[in-house]
């Protein structure tokens, strides 16, 4: 957000409301980081609806890297039990 081409005066508003949108997610909530450019006119300001594609896109793809090992262990637990459910049903029937 400090390197968008957005006016002074709008970036400072928009700051303010992107750390109350990331207070909310450490406590738990799901952030609405759109709405913070949202409140301050991006539909109108192509320069900010920029910015907030930028930000929100940014934010998104670190969560994502964040979260895809938990996942990936989670997805191989899963296909470990789903052999070891197999294998045991076919030990049941012969």
């Amino acid at each position: 957000m400090l390197d968008a081409p957005v006016g002074l005066s709008k970036k400072v508003p928009v700051a303010l409301d992107l750390r109350k949108a990331l207070d909310q997610a450490n406590e738990g909530e799901r952030p609405d980081l759109e709405a913070a450019f949202d409140a301050h006119g991006a539909e109108s300001d192509s320069k900010l609806a920029a910015a907030r594609d930028d930000v929100v896109g940014a934010i998104e793809a670190t969560v994502t890297r964040a979260f895809r090992p938990a996942f990936l262990i989670c997805a191989g637990f899963a296909a470990a039990a789903l052999a070891l459910a197999l294998v045991m049903r076919g030990r049941r029937w012969a």
